[in-house]
C-alpha cells in the first residue's frame, strides 16, 4: 500500500511539474489514431469505388446475353430463308431446325473462344500487375473487353436487316465473324483478368481478417446486376433488341471512366522492392541472361500452382462454376426454341429467378 500511494504521489507531482503545459497542448486523440482513421476511410471509398465499378461492368454485360442471341438468330433467320417464300402470307421460321443449328454453332464457338485469351494470358497480366500496378492492367482488360464487344456489335449492325448504317453498308461482314472478338481481348487478357484484379484491388486494402466480408459483399452486388440486367434488357428489348445493346456500351465506358478514380493499391514497398532486384539483376547479367530468369520464375510459378492439392482443388470447383455459366447461353436458346418464346421473355425468367434465388 506504502509504495502504491508513493507511485500515485510520484504521478502527481508529474503532473503538477512545469513540463504539465507542454503536456496539455498534446491533443487527446493520437495523430496515428487519427492516421489510421483516414486509412479506414481511403479504404472504404476505394472498395465503394470497386463496387460501382464491378456493378457497372456486370451490370452491361447482362445486358448483352438476350439481345445479342435474338440479333443473330435473325440474321441467320433471314440468310437461310427460301427467296420465293412470300413474307406478306407466312412469317419467317426462326425456330426451325437449321437456324438454330447454325446459331448454336455460332454462339458456341463465340463462348468458348472468348476464354483463350485469359486462359493463356491471366498469368502474365498477373505477374505485369505485381510489377507495374493493379490499375494499368485492369485499365488495359476493360479497354479489351470493350473493343471485343465493340467489334460484335460491328458485325451484327451489318449484317443485319436494311436500318440506319446498314442501309448504306448491307451485308459487309459474315456472322460467324463474330468469332474474331477474342483477338481484341489480347489487350489486357479479358474478362478473367479484369474479375482477378477486382479481388486483388479489394484484398491489397483490407485486412485479411476483414476480406472475407467486403468480398462477400462484392458476391451479393454482382448478383444485384445481374437481377437487374436481365429484368432491364427483357423490357428494353419489347421496343428493340438493339436498346440494350447500346445502353450496354455506354455502361462500359462509364466503368472505364469509374475505374480512373480508383487509386494505385500496389504496396510502394513491394513495387520499389521489387523493381530494385530487377534493376540489380539486369545490371549483372546481359538481356540474355534476365530473359532467361523471368522465364525460369514464371515456370516456378506455374510449378507452384500444379503442385499445390489445395489450389488444384480450387480450381477444379471454378472450371466447374464456370462451365455452369457459360452453359447459360444454350439454356438460353434451348428454352426460346422449345417453348417458342421471345428471348425477351426467357431472359426475364431465367435470370430473375435464378438470381434472385442466389442473392437470397
Amino acid at each position: 500500500m506504502r509504495e502504491r500511494s508513493k507511485y500515485q504521489k510520484q504521478t502527481l507531482l508529474c503532473m503538477m511539474s512545469p513540463g504539465t503545459e507542454r503536456d496539455a497542448e498534446t491533443p487527446l486523440i493520437p495523430p496515428d489514431y487519427e492516421d489510421q482513421m483516414a486509412t479506414r476511410q481511403n479504404r472504404i471509398q476505394i472498395i465503394l469505388r470497386v463496387y460501382a465499378v464491378s456493378f457497372l461492368f456486370l451490370l452491361a454485360m447482362a445486358l448483352i446475353a438476350a439481345p445479342q442471341a435474338d440479333i443473330v438468330e435473325n440474321i441467320i433467320c433471314r440468310h437461310l430463308q427460301d427467296p420465293d417464300l412470300d413474307l406478306t402470307k407466312q412469317p419467317l421460321d426462326c425456330k426451325r431446325e437449321a437456324v438454330q443449328s447454325e446459331l448454336a454453332l455460332v454462339q458456341g464457338w463465340a463462348d468458348s473462344l472468348i476464354q483463350i485469351p485469359g486462359i493463356f494470358l491471366a498469368l502474365p497480366y498477373g505477374i505485369m500487375a505485381d510489377k507495374c500496378g493493379r490499375k494499368p492492367v485492369f485499365m488495359l482488360s476493360f479497354l479489351g473487353v470493350l473493343l471485343s464487344d465493340t467489334w460484335v456489335k460491328i458485325v451484327c449492325e451489318f449484317t443485319s436487316p436494311p436500318r440506319s448504317l446498314g442501309d448504306l453498308f448491307p451485308d459487309i461482314f459474315p456472322i460467324r465473324m463474330v468469332w474474331a472478338a477474342p483477338i481484341m481481348q489480347v489487350i489486357g487478357g479479358g474478362r478473367a483478368v479484369s474479375t482477378l484484379l477486382t479481388y486483388t484491388i479489394i484484398a491489397d486494402v483490407v485486412r485479411p481478417a476483414e476480406r472475407t466480408r467486403w468480398l462477400m459483399w462484392l458476391t451479393a452486388i454482382d448478383l444485384m446486376a445481374f437481377i437487374l440486367g436481365g429484368a432491364g434488357g427483357a423490357v428494353l428489348m419489347r421496343r428493340s433488341s438493339w436498346d440494350p445493346l447500346i445502353l450496354s456500351s455506354f455502361l462500359l465506358i462509364l466503368s472505364m471512366l469509374s475505374m480512373m478514380t480508383i487509386p494505385e493499391t500496389l504496396p510502394v514497398e513491394d513495387k520499389y522492392s521489387g523493381e530494385d532486384r530487377e534493376m540489380g539483376s539486369l545490371s549483372s547479367r546481359p538481356a540474355i541472361g534476365a530473359s532467361r530468369a523471368s522465364f525460369r520464375k514464371l515456370t516456378a510459378s506455374i510449378r507452384a500452382i500444379w503442385t499445390n492439392p489445395v489450389i488444384i482443388l480450387l480450381l477444379v470447383v471454378f472450371l466447374l462454376v464456370r462451365l455452369s455459366t457459360e452453359s447459360k447461353s444454350a439454356l438460353l436458346q434451348y428454352t426460346s426454341k422449345r417453348f417458342r418464346w421471345e428471348y425477351s421473355t426467357v431472359s426475364a425468367v431465367r435470370d430473375t429467378t435464378i438470381h434472385t434465388i442466389m442473392y437470397l
